[in-house]
């Protein structure tokens, strides 16, 4: 029923919602429909499961720009596929380019 799924749900985000090699597809437990799925995980974390992966992989990369300068391989390593998938999902949640966020923390020494 729909509270097994839903206990079902939170125990997939625990186990692979970290990873950052976490798809939507290893989240969704087999005997739920994906939209459902989607829905229930919206309900639990605020989130769909797309933004939540996503905003992971931002907070990693943030940790790694603050110390590495190379910006293609702080991508590859917080889970995106190349340099300009992060520039797309770090400057529509962050608001700046990573380049930029990287720059302020070296200007703010916060590396």
């Amino acid at each position: 029923g729909g509270r097994a799924a839903a206990a079902t749900t939170a125990r997939r985000v625990r186990l692979f919602g970290g990873s950052l090699r976490t798809s939507v597809a290893m989240l969704c437990p087999r005997s739920v429909s994906p939209f459902h799925f989607i829905r229930l995980f919206r309900e639990q974390t605020g989130l769909t499961p797309h933004r939540y992966l996503a905003q992971n992989r931002i907070r990693l990369a943030k940790k790694l720009l603050r110390e590495s300068d190379n910006l293609t391989e702080t991508a590859l390593a917080a889970g995106f596929y190349d340099q300009s998938h992060l520039n797309r999902w770090f400057s529509r949640l962050i608001g700046i380019s990573p380049a930029a966020y990287q720059k302020a923390c070296h200007i703010l020494d916060l590396g």
